[in-house]
């Protein structure tokens, strides 16, 4: 039995509540509803290991990042953060701040390092080509390789939960739906 830390006892619970309304055919969770807001405001990711394409990094209790394996592109340069609470790695590494804000290091081919402006982000998610955030409001932000029109994520609302490959970005609404904006390589993402 795996002993859960109370802020992923509040995600399982939100989770937990979102597929037994969606087993209903209700939506997960309404805008105006209270249980939104909770599942939007207590939500706090988890991530405290993440393997990439040459590396891999371990986020510590104290809030700093130790990085593991190919120093290509200084992907392994995060000694110096602090503060962290979500780490994401593909080519480039992301960490995701206490304050909301986003660092990178490592490769930067097609911009996907451009997350300094990014602000109230409370998920991350590092693609081959391109890195995404998601933010308190529900909305995505990218940076990186718009090639397959993945940036088309950017005008998405309500996201609870945000994830790249390497060609498209994938977003989960409050109500339970999958979306996809960019290439749909191995039928990913099947329409109904």
């Amino acid at each position: 039995h795996t002993k859960l830390a109370p802020d992923a006892m509040v995600m399982e619970t939100n989770v937990i509540t979102a597929l037994n309304r969606l087993e209903k055919k209700e939506p997960a969770f309404d805008a105006t509803d209270p249980a939104y807001e909770v599942a939007m405001t207590s939500r706090k990711h988890t991530n405290v290991i993440a393997a990439g394409l040459y590396h891999s990094c371990w986020l510590q209790d104290d809030g700093t990042v130790i990085s593991f394996g190919d120093d290509n592109n200084k992907r392994l340069a995060t000694d110096t953060w602090k503060d962290i609470t979500a780490v994401s790695v593909c080519g480039q590494t992301l960490g995701l701040t206490k304050k909301g804000t986003v660092v990178a290091t490592g490769s930067n081919q097609t911009g996907q390092l451009r997350v300094t402006g990014w602000k109230d982000i409370i998920d991350i998610s590092a693609g081959e080509r391109m890195s995404a955030g998601l933010t308190k409001e529900g909305r995505i932000v990218a940076g990186g390789s718009n090639e397959y029109s993945q940036h088309a994520a950017c005008s998405w609302e309500k996201i609870i939960d945000v994830a790249t490959s390497s060609k498209a970005v994938f977003g989960l609404t409050y109500d339970g739906k999958v979306l996809m904006a960019g290439k749909n390589d191995y039928a990913m993402l099947k329409s109904e």
